[in-house]
């Protein structure tokens, strides 16, 4: 049977960094996620060098985006979430998270002459949130940190591959539930929809239950994953449009 390959070239990561993605991915499709695993090259290597750059080979998975979720498929990446948790609870690598309250901080200053009033007002109460989860017990782990509907794909009705683990960090689980909630859940006005949040929240515990105190904090990481993405999307420098995460920040802040 003829397979098809991806030849990946990662043009902002070092081979230090990949190494840490690589073997993840690596740890995940042993567990039976379905992840895009990096085929070892002849000496054990999950990647080579190509033109200087860490160079790798993945099998092409069959599927295609969701646009619009429906319940079904908000169950099915709630459920893959909570495997995806479970499995990288074993994973003893780790990397330190970019989008720490000392990122969010700095960013919000060194962005200040891009917003207007609320917008930095909704910002900083933003912060202000994630900082108030100090120390309360959340469980932290590796989480996928991007797990949005164009990092996914559906095959014939079913789940078919996990994608682009290249913001996979150690950070507070339900920040990884909170960041998928506001992608695979939200209306367009920026609105959640109770109903795909209840699906996607309900098969997530099917695999791992979250506790009390995760379930009290879910409504604030809700929020500070939206100024994140807000953020991250002002940095972009206009690639892409930080209105829908604007319109979520003022959702979940009200």
């Amino acid at each position: 049977e003829e397979e098809h390959y991806v030849l990946t070239i990662l043009e902002m990561l070092n081979f230090d960094e990949v190494s840490f993605f690589n073997n993840l991915i690596n740890h995940l499709s042993y567990y039976g996620l379905p992840v895009a695993a990096p085929r070892l090259t002849a000496d054990g290597m999950t990647s080579t060098i190509f033109c200087g750059k860490p160079t790798l080979l993945v099998p092409l998975i069959d599927g295609a985006h969701v646009h619009r979720p429906d319940i079904n498929e908000c169950r099915a990446i709630g459920k893959a979430l909570g495997e995806l948790h479970d499995a990288s609870a074993s994973y003893d690598l780790t990397r330190a998270n970019p989008y720490s309250l000392k990122w969010m901080r700095t960013s919000i200053g060194d962005l200040e002459d891009q917003l207007n009033a609320d917008d930095t007002h909704l910002l900083r109460s933003a912060a202000d949130a994630l900082e108030s989860l100090q120390g309360i017990g959340l469980p932290e782990g590796v989480i996928h940190g991007d797990l949005f509907r164009d990092n996914v794909l559906f095959h014939e009705g079913e789940l078919s591959a996990l994608l682009d683990f290249y913001h996979a960090c150690a950070d507070y689980l339900m920040q990884d539930v909170a960041i998928t909630i506001n992608d695979w859940c939200s209306n367009e006005d920026g609105t959640i929809s109770e109903d795909l949040k209840t699906a996607l929240l309900d098969a997530y515990a099917s695999e791992r239950q979250p506790s009390r105190v995760e379930l009290d904090a879910l409504p604030t990481l809700l929020q500070t994953a939206a100024a994140r993405f807000l953020l991250t999307r002002l940095q972009s420098g206009g690639l892409k449009d930080p209105a829908e995460f604007k319109r979520i920040l003022a959702y979940h802040s009200t």
